[in-house]
């Protein structure tokens, strides 16, 4: 299926919302999942994709870009580092490739 215009995706300036509804407004979670689940099964993707996979891959890339742990664990209101790995499926052993130890 080849990619049409999306009326909900804006590519605007970098303080803008990117997703908006028909009327203007900033889509709801439930709307923009339903979106996700939509635009992913029309390229083909297998798997069960929504908002929610939305916010987890940009934390995960914004950990291999090096951002820090803490302030990711500020961005999604977690208690602690650990929450925060364990959120984005960090595993001890990619931790312990920080350091070049072997488990």
């Amino acid at each position: 299926m080849r990619y049409q215009h999306d009326p909900y995706l804006r590519l605007a300036d970098d303080d803008a919302y990117l997703f908006y509804s028909r009327f203007g407004e900033v889509l709801t979670v439930p709307t923009l999942t339903h979106l996700v689940k939509t635009w992913s099964q029309a390229v083909g993707l297998r798997g069960n994709y929504g908002s929610h996979s939305m916010r987890k891959t940009w934390g995960w890339w914004q950990y291999k870009r090096g951002k820090p742990v803490p302030l990711l664990m500020e961005a999604y209101g977690h208690a602690t580092q650990k929450q925060t790995l364990d959120y984005l499926c960090i595993q001890a052993e990619e931790v312990a490739e920080l350091y070049d130890l072997e488990l």
